[in-house]
């Protein structure tokens, strides 16, 4: 019976010591210069691609070791200009291993809106920040809080699919 008893007590150690770790969060700190969006968006009025240079646009964020950030990145509300420079505020952000969640300033509403987005890579001069479908829900519910209405959502359904990569560079 003891026998039994360490051979699973080993096992059950054995099978919690052979879990894998959360992966760890990117470190993504400084000033980030936004380059260039490439958006891939099918929908039921048809496909759009879209690659935009943001070189001279002067779009950046500035992510701070204490979950904030300066920048002065803003949601417009068109397609081709999704992404543009405003007044320069300050934020809150999340990381949770590959996803960041920053509260970014939209013009429009005079209001935060949570966007999540999926860090694709970072190192000392580049990240790339993705976004998906399901990364987009998140932001069209909080819209549609701040319209008291559906209409944000039913957008997001006559969505089939969107790809959407921001290029920063330090």
């Amino acid at each position: 019976m003891k026998n039994l008893l360490y051979s699973l007590l080993a096992v059950f150690i054995l099978i919690s010591c052979s879990k894998k770790d959360p992966e760890p969060q990117a470190n993504i700190e400084g000033e980030w210069n936004l380059t260039s969006a490439d958006i891939s968006l099918k929908s039921l009025f048809g496909d759009e691609n879209n690659n935009i240079d943001f070189k001279n646009k002067n779009v950046y964020l500035n992510l701070k070791s204490n979950n904030k950030f300066s920048g002065n990145i803003v949601m417009a509300d068109d397609l081709a200009d999704f992404i543009k420079a405003g007044e320069v505020y300050e934020s809150d952000y999340q990381i949770k291993g590959k996803e960041i969640t920053l509260q970014i300033y939209d013009e429009e509403y005079d209001a935060f809106v949570p966007v999540k987005l999926k860090i694709d890579s970072s190192s000392e001069t580049g990240m790339v920040l993705k976004i998906t479908k399901a990364e987009l829900t998140e932001t069209m519910q909080a819209y549609d809080k701040l319209d008291e209405s559906t209409d944000f959502t039913m957008i997001l359904g006559m969505i089939s699919s969107i790809d959407a990569t921001l290029n920063f560079s330090k």
